[in-house]
């Protein structure tokens, strides 16, 4: 600028001389007419980051006159026009704008040199001459502070081996950012690194396990801008445990090491001393003997061996678990664990109960068994499909007590609680419909039910308080409520809480009461009531006898009764009474009794049961005998002649319960086996055939 003054001003020095020169000293010639223009600014055109407290500089192509450079026409205007105060100076070609404030950082703004500005010859310029600038942005003046940090402050677990690391909300000068800036306690040395925003801490030598460790960043840390941190910044983790090297161990197993009496249905599980790795507890890891397949599962510290199929009963089992395991940490068993345990014997069959065409049975384990006919669903296993050999019903092991019906059955549990399934069709099931069901459904909500008799199409029933109930078909008032009306729930028979004893047949009914006393109503065509009529009753009658014996069983069969009496002495013998065609009275006769009517002269009957047109009882020394029809071999005398007096049936002196149907029965000894014979058409003889057998088969 200073070298364009000295132009300017050697160059009106050298006018002024020639103005001089000329002869006849008149007024000098004013030869210039070029308009003045810009040559250049300061800042210069589109210019960022400018100063704010920058002086805006316009040189001209030559003098100017200087009362023409004014605030009026040497202007700086904002990004919104408007006008920003300044003074405006001139000196050697040259105009400043100097504002009177300082400029706002990060602005645009325009200065205009307009064309009221005039050269000392009085050219104006010819157009006015505008240039924008930029100011530069605002200091950076806020300290920096740490966004972020790995591991995070309480973190736990932390590999030994980590590094730290401490993130920035800005750029960092990576000088301040050293091991003197960025420490770790505990005597922790390390290397300090810096890229992007983030500060690593790369431990010198590996962490302690179990460890809590503080790092800490300082204030003297910067920014790119040179602010330091206002405070400085701390946080703490804890690394993780050493490596786990320590093989696992079994510490438990169920069945336990020589349990023995365990049940075939029992899964093998075998709990580890820590956390394994799943995928090494498979089929293949844990076993067991015999050839037994099964499925294997692993959860918390417990492996499970799931049998495909019930184990076998009375035998010894071997399970193992093999090296292959591993822990979590992959570390494998060091030795093989093997334990043995021994099943439970077979149950026996403690109960049984014969059907029209099907069986029913409870093991001593307190398992429901069924097979035969099952039209209806009188199995309850659900389908209506015969079975020809013993089904297990669900899964419940506290059934105690049960009754079939022609085609219903009727069940108690161990908690008093009354079931029943199989044909509604007359509501024999007690459930308030007349649908047939093929599962187990429980009959009113009481705990208190006692004994239980399943008749053709009705059913009987007593409480443990004496009283007694009674629902299903009521054609012949064999319900005893005094009407012929159905009932498809359970309804009290008479007021009395004083019943201990019932028997319900194909459609009549008898009862003991408490005082031995004997009551029967329902069908009595002929004379199965024992009352001496065959006129049918609709409410319990009494059914007397001479004598002062007392009755203490009952059993009706489809149209005839039998009894057992003690007398004194302790004495017990057999009455029978009503229909008797085909000697089911076992009288020696086929004529129908109208009362009860002594059966010979023995008086060490114990068990008797009545079936369609035949009869079976033990006798206290565990003989079984049989009478009456044998079209189909019921008898189970290997014959197809019918009886009318008993005969023994099978030798042997340890048949222990009965149950007589229509044309088959089932029979226990002491030792649990069950046995039947009869038709089989259905299958309900249990043998996995449909072949009818006339003397006692082994059931199982």
């Amino acid at each position: 600028m200073k070298n364009h003054l000295k132009n300017v001003i050697v160059t009106f020095l050298v006018a002024v001389a020639l103005t001089g020169c000329g002869g006849g000293g008149g007024a000098p010639a004013n030869n210039d007419t070029t308009p003045p223009t810009v040559t250049y600014t300061a800042p210069a055109f589109d210019s960022s980051g400018v100063n704010v407290n920058t002086t805006l500089i316009a040189g001209f192509s030559e003098t100017m006159d200087a009362s023409t450079i004014t605030s009026a026409t040497f202007t700086l205007s904002d990004t919104l026009g408007n006008a920003v105060p300044g003074t405006v100076s001139y000196s050697e070609a040259t105009a400043a704008f100097k504002p009177t404030n300082s400029l706002v950082y990060s602005t645009t703004y325009t200065a205009t040199i307009t064309t009221g500005v005039k050269d000392a010859a009085g050219n104006a310029m010819v157009t006015p001459y505008t240039w924008i600038f930029t100011t530069a942005a605002a200091p950076d003046t806020t300290p920096p502070t740490v966004t972020s940090t790995s591991p995070v402050n309480g973190a736990t677990g932390v590999a030994s081996n980590a590094a730290i690391t401490a993130t920035f909300s800005e750029p960092m000068d990576s000088a301040s950012i050293t091991a003197a800036t960025f420490t770790l306690n505990n005597g922790v040395t390390g290397t300090v690194t810096y890229t992007g925003t983030t500060a690593t801490f790369t431990p010198n030598s590996t962490l302690l396990y179990s460890t809590t460790y503080t790092a800490t960043i300082t204030n003297g840390v910067k920014d790119a801008a040179g602010n330091a941190m206002a405070a400085p910044y701390t946080w703490a983790f804890t690394t993780g445990t050493a490596p786990d090297t320590t093989p696992p161990t079994v510490t438990s197993t169920s069945p336990a090491n020589g349990a023995t009496g365990v049940a075939v249905g029992s899964v093998i599980t075998a709990t580890f001393s820590e956390n394994m790795s799943a995928a090494t507890i498979t089929a293949a890891t844990f076993t067991l003997s015999n050839g037994m397949t099964g499925t294997v599962s692993y959860s918390g510290t417990t492996a499970t061996f799931t049998p495909t199929s019930s184990l076998a009963y009375s035998t010894t089992y071997t399970a193992t678990i093999s090296t292959g395991v591993k822990d979590a940490a992959g570390n494998a068993m060091v030795t093989p664990y093997t334990w043995t345990f021994t099943t439970a014997a077979q149950p026996k069959v403690a109960k049984i109960a014969a059907g029209g065409a099907h069986a029913i049975a409870i093991k001593s384990d307190g398992t429901l068994w069924a097979w035969g006919a099952n039209l209806y669903g009188q199995l309850g296993d659900g389908t209506k499909v015969n079975k020809t050999t013993p089904v297990q019903i669900g899964t419940g092991t506290t059934w105690s007590a049960i009754s079939a019906g022609v085609n219903h059955t009727i069940a108690l549990k161990s908690d008093g609680t009354l079931w029943a399934w199989g044909a509604n069709g007359s509501g024999q099931l007690g459930d308030g419909t007349t649908v047939d069901k093929t599962t187990p459904v429980q009959i009113g909500m009481g705990t208190n039910w006692s004994a239980i008799s399943a008749g053709g199409g009705h059913t009987i029933a007593l409480k443990s308080d004496g009283t007694l109930w009674a629902w299903g078909n009521n054609l012949s008032g064999q319900l005893g409520d005094g009407t012929t009306v159905d009932k498809t729930t359970p309804v009290q028979i008479g007021m009395g809480t004083n019943w201990s004893a019932i028997s319900a047949g194909r459609f009549h009914t008898l009862a003991v009461k408490s005082d031995r006393t004997l009551w029967a109503w329902g069908h009595n065509f002929y004379g199965e009531l024992g009352d001496g009529t065959t006129v049918d009753k609709y409410t319990p009658t009494q059914i007397s006898i001479v004598g002062t014996a007392s009755w203490i069983k009952v059993s009706a069969g489809e149209n005839h009764s039998l009894g057992l009496m003690t007398g004194k002495f302790m004495a017990t013998t057999l009455r029978a009474w009503g229909h008797n065609t085909t000697g089911q009275l076992g009288d020696g006769t086929m004529v129908d009794k109208t009362s009860p009517t002594q059966i010979g002269t023995d008086t060490t009957w114990g068990t008797i049961s009545a079936g369609r047109m035949h009869t079976l009882a033990l006798k206290t020394d565990g003989t079984l005998w049989a009478w009456g029809s044998n079209i189909i071999g019921e008898l189970g005398d290997g014959t197809t002649v019918s009886k009318t007096s008993p005969i023994q049936i099978a030798a042997g002196t340890t048949w222990s319960a009965i149950s007589a149907s229509y044309h088959f029965n089932l029979a226990l000894k002491a030792d649990g086996t069950l046995w039947a014979w009869g038709t089989n058409s259905s299958g309900q003889l249990g043998d996995g055939t449909t072949i009818g057998k006339t003397a006692p088969q082994l059931v199982f």
